[in-house]
Parts: structure tokens; C-alpha cells; sequence
């Protein structure tokens, strides 16, 4: 019975860092955000699942961004 608890414990802690995971990537994508500078970004489009390079701002924005492509891809592709 403690085993099975331990079990059911541990998958919920692992489905929910999952979870966390891939909360950013569903957020909208290439957001540049409010400032003006000129910043080469990476962003995971959830609608056509791929990672998409935009120009950040340096301020503002949203988590879904990425300084290279490979971060994106593991972060958000399964």
C-alpha cells in the first residue's frame, strides 16, 4: 500500500513538472515586447508546432522566448 502511495505521489510530481514545462510554451509566440532593441529571438508556435525565430525588444514580452533554437526544440517539442 505505501508503495502504490509512493508511486501515485511521484507520477503527480513528475505530470506536473511536466506540466510547468509546457506552460510557456503555450503562451502566444513572438511576443516583441516594449522596448526597441534588436535582440534575435526564438519562440514556440503552439498552432503549427515549431519554433520560430522573431526580434525581441529586450523588455516586455512574454516567458515563450529562447536565445537559440536547440533551447526552444527542448524545451517545447516532444
Amino acid at each position: 500500500m505505501k508503495f502504490l502511495l509512493i508511486l501515485v505521489v511521484l507520477a503527480a510530481l513528475t505530470a506536473s513538472s511536466l506540466a510547468m514545462k509546457n506552460d510557456i510554451c503555450a503562451l502566444p509566440h513572438s511576443q516583441k515586447g516594449l522596448c526597441r532593441a534588436l535582440m534575435r529571438r526564438w519562440s514556440y508556435d503552439a498552432a503549427n508546432r515549431v519554433c520560430t525565430r522573431f526580434i525581441y525588444g529586450g523588455c516586455g514580452g512574454n516567458d515563450n522566448r529562447f536565445e537559440s533554437q536547440r533551447e526552444c526544440e527542448a524545451t517545447c517539442m516532444e
